[in-house]
């Protein structure tokens, strides 16, 4: 395989992992009476989830409730070994 395919393989994987990690949130959301107001990935390192594989996601996310209040919360998305492929949520609110 050449370079680029190898890239192009990369780049899908992050794309779909990312939207399976979306889906997973959304889920949780629906199941606990939420709604997913916004969702962005989060590059600050420090926080609750300082300590997780590569293969985790780590998202802020703005959730409303049945009364349309947001609840702002840091969300990791995904198993230690197996990413976005288990559907672990956990949510830390802020």
């Amino acid at each position: 395989m050449g370079p680029l395919v190898l890239i192009a393989i990369f780049v899908w994987m992050q794309i779909r992992g990312h939207s399976r990690s979306k889906t997973h949130v959304e889920l949780w959301a629906k199941r606990n009476g939420l709604h997913v107001d916004s969702i962005a990935l989060r590059w600050n390192p420090f926080g609750p989830f300082f300590f997780k594989s590569n293969a985790q996601r780590v998202y802020d996310v703005t959730f409303v409730d049945g009364a349309g209040r947001a609840r702002p919360a840091i969300v990791r998305v995904g198993g230690f070994f197996g990413g976005s492929l288990v559907d672990d949520v956990r949510v830390v609110w802020r």
